[in-house]
C-alpha cells in the first residue's frame, strides 16, 4: 500500500502544508485501518496514534494534477481532494461549496491525495516529482 500527495507546485509554502494536511485528513478518514496505536513514552504519557505508512509528497503543475486526478478518478480510487477556493473559506460546509462549483478541469485542483496499492498509486502519479 502506498499513501501518496500531489500538491501544486505554484503554492505558497503555507499554502503547500494546509493543502497537505487536509488530504491526509481525508485520507485517514476513509482508511481508519492506517492508524496505528498509541504512543507511549518512557514517563507514561499517552500519545495520538500515527499513519503506519510512510506519506509520499509531489508535486505537479495544475495540468499534471488535472490529468492525475482523471486517472484516479478511472481507476476508481476514492482520494482526498482540494481545490483553491477553499483557500477562501473558514469551514467545513463553505469548502464543500467551493468544491461543488470547482470546474475541476480548470486548474483548480491544487492538492490530490491517494491510498491504494503501491504499484497504482505510482502509476497514476507518474508524472508528479518529489517535493524538493
Amino acid at each position: 500500500m502506498k499513501v501518496s500527495l500531489v500538491l501544486s507546485d505554484d503554492l505558497k509554502t503555507w499554502q503547500r502544508i494546509n493543502v497537505a494536511a487536509f488530504l491526509v485528513s481525508g485520507i485517514v478518514g476513509a482508511h481508519r485501518e492506517l492508524i496505528g496505536q498509541p504512543y507511549v513514552d518512557h514517563l507514561g504519557n499517552t500519545y495520538n496514534a500515527l499513519l503506519i505508512e510512510p506519506i509520499a509528497i509531489l508535486v505537479a503543475d495544475r495540468q499534471t494534477l488535472c490529468e492525475i486526478h482523471m486517472r484516479a478518478v478511472n481507476q476508481r480510487l476514492r482520494v482526498s481532494l482540494f481545490v483553491e477556493g477553499m483557500f477562501d473559506t473558514m469551514d467545513d460546509e463553505s469548502n464543500r461549496r467551493a468544491m461543488k462549483q470547482a470546474s475541476l478541469s480548470q486548474g483548480t485542483i491544487v492538492g490530490v491525495g491517494l491510498n491504494g496499492d503501491k504499484k497504482t498509486v505510482d502509476k497514476i502519479t507518474k508524472d508528479a516529482r518529489l517535493h524538493p
